[in-house]
């Protein structure tokens, strides 16, 4: 995830366990969940590759997403965003509830990946919604 998560952490194990995979070849579209879903809001993990932010007919590019980058689809599908991909990518998504059921396994401490999660995930959010207006 780009924020020094242990595969051996119990609570990144069943995160992992509820994702859902996506392999993408070049060109293949991901189209984000809006937030209203019944399953509730998800965010993406983009594992591997680089896929571009596009909005409109057109296909304008708002912003390039790599490996690593966590991306919140209930913003993404508010705008009618998609995400195409450059290269073969592996991406997960995630529903929030699952995430956050996972992480109150333990209590995260001061150092913990949680936190930098939290920080790129703000991070995130705050660029998407600066390109996508």
């Amino acid at each position: 995830m780009g924020i020094t998560s242990q595969k051996d952490d119990p609570r990144v194990r069943a995160i992992a366990l509820l994702a859902e995979r996506t392999d993408l070849e070049a060109g293949d579209e991901w189209c984000p969940v809006p937030d209203a879903e019944p399953a509730g809001p998800f965010f993406g993990v983009l594992v591997s590759g680089r896929v571009m932010v596009e909005i409109g007919p057109e296909h304008h590019i708002v912003l390039q997403l790599t490996s690593g980058a966590i991306f919140p689809e209930g913003l993404l599908a508010s705008y009618g965003a998609i995400c195409r991909a450059e290269m073969t990518c592996e991406a997960y998504r995630v529903r929030w509830h699952d995430f956050y059921m996972a992480v109150g396994l333990s209590t995260p401490s001061a150092t913990d990946w949680f936190w930098k999660f939290r920080v790129q995930e703000k991070a995130t959010v705050e660029r998407l919604t600066r390109r996508l207006q």
